[in-house]
């Protein structure tokens, strides 16, 4: 069973039911972390990240780079009935 709901299909429930904030974690370098709202699971987010991590550790010259703002429209094209928003910052509120 997949989770994929297309938006007009989702009631309230459904989307506080499947929708959760991941950090994925590329390399050691935590700036480079990619921080999504989704409702995408783990298995999605890796079996197409997977691949496009490994061809820039792969490429040798240094030009295959894929930014956060890349992989996020890569994982939304895969997955257009789910929802993927990129958080390049949080928002911070103190009180």
């Amino acid at each position: 069973m997949t989770n994929t709901l297309t938006q007009t299909e989702m009631t309230k429930q459904q989307i506080i039911d499947t929708i959760r904030v991941v950090n994925v974690s590329q390399n050691s370098w935590q700036d480079e972390d990619l921080l999504l709202l989704t409702t995408l699971t783990d298995e999605q987010i890796e079996t197409t990240l997977k691949p496009l991590i490994e061809e820039e550790r792969q490429d040798e010259s240094g030009e295959v780079i894929y930014s956060n703002e890349d992989m996020a429209n890569i994982l939304s094209e895969k997955y257009p009935d789910d929802i993927v928003v990129l958080y390049a910052e949080p928002d911070y509120l103190t009180l």
